[in-house]
């Protein structure tokens, strides 16, 4: 697993940064106490327009073929243009990830009834004699059809396990490495969210993508944070992230629109100081026909 954790992903990086949501003003403002346990979370009606699509997530844009599947995500900083080109079949999904028109990662996945359920994941230019590493992945669900268990092969053998609070959300992702000397820890990465139930950062109508289970703090290198096709996820925002090899937690603030849209997302210093802003922006593929 200590080598899966080195590959590079190529999608834009969501940063470490308490939680607080504003509806409408542009002061972030805190909504509702903090629960003491996952039991005690009420959910709130969601406020939000379900035909809206996502199109810009921080530096990332996104865009759709005339199915309305994800086609390309765009990353320009400077001189460095980050590019993932998106292929579909009639049972299948391919991820191409390019780092200055130079492939880096492909990410191919099987799917029955929508869900991924396989993964073959190349990584170029390793350090190997062919210069590629490739790595297997299986996907299990459970029957709320929630991403359960994925168990890893790369030569390494490793087991993921996902757990949920009582809303369906992702309370925390296990990772453990399973060795001929039996199976030994690796990483546990925990999730806190608002009980404010918004409009997620969401690509599609009736999607749930969470965007920080695959971002570069749990799963981004065996995931997709704009796919929908991993199962169902809660609907609450994550307002922090602790990774148990991490020395500090990471910490977020939102900004909503009159809708319950999430139009900004703050990254947190450990004194609750804004530290990076990524803007959030929909369209309504209705309207752009």
């Amino acid at each position: 697993m200590n080598k899966l954790f080195k590959n590079i992903t190529f999608m834009s990086a969501m940063t470490c940064g308490s939680f607080m949501i504003s509806c409408q003003q542009q002061e972030l403002s805190t909504l509702v106490q903090p629960a003491a346990n996952d039991n005690e979370i009420v959910q709130a009606p969601p406020v939000m327009i379900p035909e809206l699509k996502l199109s810009n997530f921080g530096k990332d844009s996104l865009i759709y073929d005339a199915n309305g599947r994800l086609k390309r995500v765009l990353n320009i900083v400077g001189y460095l243009t980050l590019r993932t080109e998106y292929e579909y079949a009639t049972n299948s999904v391919v991820a191409k990830y390019y780092e200055n028109d130079q492939i880096e990662v492909t990410k191919q996945w099987t799917l029955e009834n929508g869900r991924a359920v396989k993964l073959v994941r190349k990584y170029f230019h390793a350090p190997t004699v062919s210069g590629v590493s490739t790595m297997n992945v299986d996907y299990h669900y459970n029957n709320l059809n929630q991403l359960a268990t994925l168990n890893t092969h790369d030569g390494y053998k490793s087991t993921i396990t996902l757990s949920y609070d009582n809303l369906g959300n992702v309370a925390k992702v296990l990772f453990v490495n399973n060795t001929d000397q039996g199976d030994k820890f690796e990483n546990l990465v925990k999730f806190d969210y608002t009980e404010y139930v918004g409009g997620p950062t969401e690509p599609a109508k009736g999607t749930i993508n969470n965007l920080h289970v695959f971002g570069p703090h749990a799963l981004d290198w065996i995931g997709d944070p704009y796919l929908p096709i991993f199962g169902k996820f809660g609907k609450n925002l994550v307002k922090k992230v602790i990774p148990t090899n991490s020395t500090q937690p990471c910490s977020y603030a939102y900004v909503l629109d009159d809708k319950g849209y999430v139009k900004e997302k703050n990254d947190l210093s450990k004194k609750g100081v804004i530290e990076s802003t990524e803007q959030v922006k929909y369209f309504n593929p209705v309207s752009n026909r």
